[in-house]
């Protein structure tokens, strides 16, 4: 019995010293994390950090955190938490507060959900994500340019073993409310998108394979493939591939919604004509190229750039 209660002891103070060790090893990394933003062109600062969870867990809590770019975008919250099972550190879960703002040179949007929570495995220390699940459900988005909502959005990522630096990338968006006037009330849209993405060493995003693209949206459809590339200025550059037999009713509703003018609305339904089959399918490519999208020869706007 002596025997068994010295082991008892004995790997309880060593357990609790390992999770004291890995306790301040995580504060620190939290620490450090803010204190070398400006090496990367952030502005970053919190109120506090705290590490709790002994003695199975390590739990992050970053009180106040603030995080802003030199072109004034960032993310403001009361607190984001990061855990960790202390026997298995490289698997992470972030749970997000329920309001969150994103600021903008042009205003601070507000963000509010019942849910938001990300869970990751990564390897080679922290260097390698092997797979990702972020998960949003009853999200609602106001901001100076817009608004929009949805009822459940998943995004999951996957390593593939046999090309590094690619992901496979699955997106479902639920009950998705693009708020624009003349849009039907009550109706919403799903969102499906599978592909394959490929990432840099510094973990920033470069292409983008779409191998399957659905919109749904009352009883029209809309589908797509295609590939997109980001140059190292943010530009989004590609093609995506779209097809739907709805053109007609989806272009007389982005009039009624206010994305396109009246006055070149015939414009763009005698070139969509053209572009239908006999069957009265529209397939036409969305071209993006220097900051600009066009469906088929039809200038559809400016893409803003996308920065990481």
């Amino acid at each position: 019995m002596r025997i068994l209660l010295a082991v008892i002891v004995i790997f309880t103070a060593l357990w609790g010293g390992y999770w004291f060790y890995g306790s301040q090893r995580a504060e620190q990394a939290a620490v450090d994390w803010f204190a070398t933003a400006p090496e990367r062109g952030l502005y970053a600062t919190h109120d506090g950090i705290s590490v709790a969870g002994f003695p199975n867990r390590f739990d992050i809590t970053v009180t106040s955190p603030e995080v802003l770019d030199n072109r004034g975008l960032g993310w403001r919250a009361p607190f984001v938490q990061v855990f960790a099972l202390s026997y298995r550190p490289n698997h992470v879960i972030v749970t997000w507060p329920n309001e969150q703002e994103i600021l903008q040179p042009g205003g601070t949007a507000m963000l509010q959900s019942s849910r938001m929570q990300a869970s990751a495995v990564f390897a080679d220390a922290f260097r390698s994500l092997q797979r990702g699940t972020l998960v949003a459900e009853g999200l609602d988005y106001a901001g100076p340019q817009g608004a929009f909502g949805f009822d459940n959005g998943q995004l999951a990522v996957r390593a593939l073993a046999s090309a590094p630096g690619s992901y496979e990338v699955a997106l479902n968006i639920a009950g998705l409310r693009p708020e624009l006037p003349a849009l039907p009330e009550g109706e919403a849209a799903t969102l499906v998108l599978d592909g394959r993405a490929q990432v840099g060493p510094d973990g920033r995003p470069q292409s983008l394979e779409v191998q399957n693209l659905h919109l749904g949206f009352a009883d029209m459809q809309l589908a797509g493939q295609g590939q997109l590339e980001l140059d190292a200025q943010g530009l989004l550059n590609g093609q995506l591939d779209l097809s739907t037999a709805d053109w007609q009713r989806m272009l007389a509703l982005t009039v009624e919604a206010g994305l396109v003018d009246p006055e070149v609305a015939p414009t763009y339904e005698n070139a969509m004509r053209l572009l239908a089959e006999s069957t009265g399918t529209l397939r036409a490519p969305v071209t993006f190229n220097e900051g600009m999208m066009r469906l088929g020869p039809l200038p559809l706007g400016v893409v803003p750039q996308v920065r990481f």
